[in-house]
This record gives C-alpha cells, structure tokens and sequence, in this order.
C-alpha cells in the first residue's frame, strides 16, 4: 500500500507490543487512535500478547485517518467488529468534537498514535485545550520533541512548560529509523504523557500568557522577555525579588514550580 500525507509506518512488531503495554489497556477501555495506519497497532490492542491480558478483551476503539485510502481499507479489515470505529478526518480537527459530534459518552479515554512530525506540537496544543483530556498518551513522535518535551530547569522550554503544566511526561524508549516503513530521517521515541490530577485550570488561562512571554527568547534575561511581553520593569524586579531572583535569571533556570507561583503575580 503507498504512502500518503508523509506517514512512517512502524514494521517493529516488538515495539508495537511495547506501546500496547504501555497503553495498560483495562476491560470497557475506550482507546483513541490516531493514524491507525494499516491497523497493527490497533489489531495489538484487540488482540493482546500472551504476557498482558488474556485473550480478546472488551475494549472500544475510536480510529482517526486522514487518508481516504487508509480510512477505506480499515472500515474493511474491521468491518465485523463493532467495537472498532473508524473516522475519515483530521485528528486536529476532530479531536475537539470528538464528544460532542460524535456523541462520545465515555469521558474518559486513553490516547495512542504514531504522530506525524508535522503535526506534532499543534496536536499538543489541541490536547491541552481539550475540555476531556486523555487519561494517558502514548505517543510515538521525534525523539528531539520528546527530549524537548522532558526537559527539566536549567533545560526547560516553552514546550516542556506548556505540556508540563497539565501532564507528567515521560520518554518510555527510543526508536531508530530503520523500525520505520518507509524510514524517516530523524529518530523517534515513544513519548507517556500521564494526566495530573492537581491542576490549576482556573489560573491556567494566565499561566500560559505569563510562560509565553517568559520564553519568548530563551537566551534573553527574563526580566527582558517580560519588558518585551509589556510588563513594568520595575514591577517584574520587586516579583522576581521575593523569589530571591535577580534581573539576570534566565527562564529556562527557573524551577517549574516558582514559574507557576510567579506567574500568579502578573
């Protein structure tokens, strides 16, 4: 089958039973999949290895294919199983009316994708937004994203703030090209992003403002990126001064958690 919209197909049938297992599907799970490709993986999750749970188990999959050609070929290959939907469309797209359009009752669901490189800080950024965020992703991305996803003080990002504010992340393994049909140029990693329990989502709106203009330009002081973004000078030394920082700190030092209480303060 060809390829389309510049899918790599992962051919490394003990990778995919690793992120099967890192999915830690339970009995009356509803899984979303996005890209299931020619369905290896979804076929993983109906069908589970001998080590993990035993035989066929009660599991609804929700499937999201961009291509037509793919689309048309999965509605086939699980044309008998009415616990596997198949929807032709944009993953971005569909996402944020996966409950609402298409009636979903379940709540709570599981993510899992092989995600193109592309797509993939936008699909965060739709994730983030979601009013019924995934319990657990599983998401197969570029190891660069994922290690940026990681990063911790004196590393951290925009990226690592951003999704850090609402998920606990955790590269699971890394992925070489060849594991790939055909193999991109770059390496990969499966990426676990664990849903928090103790989100700030009142202040969430002014947390992502404050980190936006705080990372703005990661090798400019923060006392600058905040000037830049629009705040007083002298009101960002006399907040950074309580956290016994000086004008010269850059954000990316700056432990995650002093972010979130400063960003409180603007």
């Amino acid at each position: 089958m060809p390829r389309y919209l510049g899918q790599h197909f992962l051919k490394n049938q003990t990778i995919l039973e690793k992120i099967e297992q890192a999915i830690d599907v339970q009995e009356g799970d509803l899984i979303v999949e996005i890209g299931p490709g020619h369905g290896e993986l979804t076929e993983k999750i109906k069908n589970p290895i001998p080590t993990g749970r035993q035989g066929k188990s009660k599991v609804k999959i929700i499937g999201i294919e961009k291509d037509r050609h793919l689309s048309d070929f999965l509605e086939e290959k699980f044309l008998n199983d009415k616990d596997v939907k198949i929807i032709c469309g944009d993953a971005l797209k569909i996402l944020p009316v996966l409950h609402s359009k298409y009636k979903i009752q379940n709540t709570k669901y599981k993510l899992v994708g092989n995600i193109p490189y592309y797509i993939t800080g936008h699909l965060l950024r739709i994730i983030g937004e979601l009013k019924f965020k995934p319990t657990k992703a599983i998401l197969l991305i570029q190891k660069e994203v994922a290690l940026r996803i990681c990063a911790q003080a004196p590393h951290s990002n925009l990226l690592s703030m951003s999704v850090g504010f609402w998920a606990k992340p955790k590269i699971i393994m890394s992925v070489s090209a060849g594991n790939f049909s055909p193999p991109p140029e770059v390496e990969s990693a499966v990426l676990e992003l664990s849903l928090k329990n103790d989100v700030d989502w009142k202040n969430a709106d002014k947390y992502y403002s404050f980190i936006r203009k705080a990372f703005k330009q990661p090798r400019k002081t923060l006392i600058n990126n905040l000037v830049a973004g629009g705040v007083n000078k002298k009101e960002a030394s006399a907040i950074l001064e309580k956290y016994s920082l000086n004008g010269s700190v850059r954000p990316q030092n700056i432990n995650p958690r002093d972010v979130y209480k400063i960003s409180l303060l603007f």
